[in-house]
């Protein structure tokens, strides 16, 4: 919700969200959770409070990636890591759209990259037509990002959170 708030430049529906993921990791937090998955909740959220404070769009939406990758690792103790993974691919290929929106060739690489890594990770697990669809779907996504061919990049990435449709948002 926060993600798609500062995507809408809707920074009231952001700092409502916001204020309703905080509330509910209060609750959470008094219970048992892992020491360094806790600080780093604790350092993302302070980070997007201020960022949806100034209206921060770009930065915004990369944090709330950032809190969106801390609460998948919280879900480990609970879900199989191939399930995981696959919200993980869906946060790279997020990742993929928020960079490529700035232009941010670099990053876009090291996106692509690191996502097919994942993709690795739990590919057996997908039925042989749709593993082979997203590999050549992250085969074209690297050849953007290495081309600096951002509109590329994030309508693949698009493609790859559909054809997925595990989204984590």
């Amino acid at each position: 919700a926060i993600f798609a708030a500062a995507n809408a430049n809707d920074f009231t529906a952001a700092a409502t969200a916001l204020a309703s993921l905080t509330g509910a990791w209060n609750t959470y937090q008094t219970g048992q959770v892992p020491p360094l998955l806790k600080a780093e909740m604790a350092r993302v959220l302070a980070l997007l409070e201020t960022l949806v404070d100034g209206q921060v769009v770009a930065d915004t939406r990369d944090e709330a990636i950032a809190l969106a990758r801390v609460i998948v690792d919280l879900r480990l103790r609970y879900q199989p890591i191939a399930e995981i993974d696959q919200l993980r691919l869906d946060l790279w290929m997020a990742q993929v759209e928020v960079d490529a929106a700035e232009s941010a060739f670099g990053d876009i690489r090291g996106d692509a990259a690191t996502a097919a890594l994942v993709f690795d990770r739990f590919r057996r697990t997908l039925s042989t037509s749709l593993a082979g669809d997203v590999a050549a779907k992250l085969s074209q996504l690297s050849a953007a990002a290495e081309a600096d061919d951002a509109v590329n990049a994030a309508l693949v990435a698009s493609q790859i959170r559909a054809a997925l449709s595990v989204g984590w948002r």
